[in-house]
């Protein structure tokens, strides 16, 4: 589920980037792209990335502007899958992502899985952020090990795979958080129940830093 608003420029290489994912013939997986309001050309992208034959079935599902909880929400109900992996519209997949989340749920026999996010940045202006400024330019990394994550370290939906019957279990998003939050909130929400929540250190995704 990729939720998405006026990022048409950036959104082909995002959905490019999950259309080359490496299944090894485990799994199946469609991407569904989650239209918040956008006012550019999104719509016209991703009709011309379904024209071209993706590897990966390919849905667009609109809905007006409400929010980036309100679309996850409606991911959730419209994706197809008993699995759900959320997936950022600036982002770029390493091809073994999907597979590496696929991994680890099966060897932990867990619900959910998270995995790291780099900022695709220059090592030489990497190095000039410290480790706060990374981090709010979305940078998540727990190393290289499998390890589980605590109540004060939590996945980001940027990088995660959720049994879909969770949802039933704890409830959506949270809509009335309009101002960012929504996600941390639901995996709050998650561990509070118990579900154990697990890091992939292969699981890895880009995020864009535009100039």
């Amino acid at each position: 589920v990729v939720c998405t608003c006026n990022r048409a420029a950036m959104l082909p290489q995002a959905i490019e980037s999950l259309c080359r994912q490496r299944t090894d013939g485990l799994f199946s997986y469609e991407i569904l792209i989650v239209d918040d309001g956008s006012t550019d050309e999104t719509e016209q992208v991703v009709a011309r990335l379904m024209s071209g034959n993706p590897a990966a079935p390919l849905r667009y599902c609109y809905k007006p502007a409400g929010g980036v909880a309100e679309a996850r929400n409606v991911g959730v109900r419209e994706a197809a899958g008993e699995w759900i992996a959320f997936f950022d519209d600036d982002q770029i997949a390493e091809p073994q992502w999907l597979a590496e989340l696929v991994r680890i749920s099966r060897e932990k026999r867990t619900d959910c899985v998270g995995g790291p996010v780099s900022l695709l940045l220059s090592e030489s202006v990497r190095r000039r952020f410290g480790p706060r400024s990374r981090q709010i330019l979305g940078e998540r990394d727990r190393g290289g090990s499998q390890s589980r994550y605590g109540s004060q370290d939590l996945p980001g939906t940027g990088n995660v795979l959720i049994a879909k019957h969770l949802f039933k279990a704890i409830g959506g998003f949270d809509t009335e958080m309009r101002e960012g939050g929504c996600d941390t909130d639901f995996f709050m929400r998650m561990n509070r129940q118990g579900v154990e929540i697990w890091y992939a250190p292969k699981a890895r995704v880009q995020h864009v830093i535009p100039p």
